[in-house]
C-alpha cells in the first residue's frame, strides 16, 4: 500500500459524510466556509505546505493549485518524507469540485463543538475557529479531531491534530501558503 498517498486521502475521506446516508440540512452543521470562498482563495499556482506528524514519521505535505475552474481544482500533491528513502517520497495529480473541499468539513451537529480560538503555525498567527468533532470508531474507540479554521482564509485548517482513545496518532501544521489571500468573514 502506498501509505504516504493512503493517509491524506483516508483523512479527507474520514471528514465527508458517506454518500449513502439519507440527509437533511438540520442534521449537518454549516462549513466554516461556501464552496465560492474557497474557490476565490485559491487561484491556480496556490501553494500549500503542511508537516504532518504520524507515529511512525514525519512528513511535509506540498500541494499546488495547477489548474483553478469556475466548478473544480486540480491539484498536484506531493508526499516528502525528509531523510527517508527516496521511494518514500510520492507525487499525484487529482481533480476535486469546489463543493467537495467544501464538504470536507461538514460535520453532523451533534460531534462538532465549535469555538474561538487564536491558531499560531509555522505559517503565521490565525484568528481561528476550532472545531472539535468527537465519534466513537467502528471498533468502540473515542475519536476525536481538533481543526483549526482561519476566520479569513479560506481552505484546509491551519491545523489538526487527531486523538485515538487520547492518544496523538496525526498532527497537521501549515507551514507556507502562498499567496496567502483573505477575504471578509461571513456573519
Amino acid at each position: 500500500m502506498n501509505w504516504p498517498l493512503a493517509v491524506p486521502l483516508f483523512l479527507l475521506l474520514m471528514a465527508c459524510p458517506k454518500k449513502t446516508e439519507v440527509t437533511t440540512m438540520s442534521k449537518w452543521a454549516p462549513t466554516p466556509y461556501t464552496a465560492d470562498q474557497i474557490r476565490d482563495a485559491m487561484p491556480t499556482d496556490t501553494r500549500l505546505v503542511f508537516r504532518v506528524t504520524l507515529p511512525e514519521r514525519t512528513e511535509v505535505w506540498d500541494w499546488r493549485v495547477t489548474e483553478a475552474a469556475p466548478d473544480s481544482v486540480v491539484f498536484l500533491y506531493k508526499t516528502i518524507v525528509p531523510g527517508g528513502e527516496p521511494e518514500a517520497s510520492t507525487e499525484t495529480s487529482a481533480r476535486s469540485l469546489w463543493s467537495e473541499l467544501r464538504d470536507h468539513a461538514r460535520f453532523e451537529r451533534e460531534a462538532l463543538t465549535v469555538t474561538p480560538h487564536d491558531a499560531k503555525v509555522a505559517a503565521g498567527a490565525f484568528e481561528a475557529h476550532r472545531y472539535t468533532v468527537e465519534t466513537t470508531t467502528d471498533a468502540g474507540e473515542t475519536s476525536i479531531k481538533h481543526m483549526d479554521f482561519a476566520v479569513d482564509v479560506a481552505g484546509p485548517p491551519v491545523y489538526m491534530e487527531h486523538l485515538i482513545d487520547g492518544q496523538r496518532v496525526m498532527t497537521m501544521e501549515l507551514m507556507s501558503r502562498d499567496p496567502l489571500i483573505r477575504h471578509t468573514p461571513t456573519p
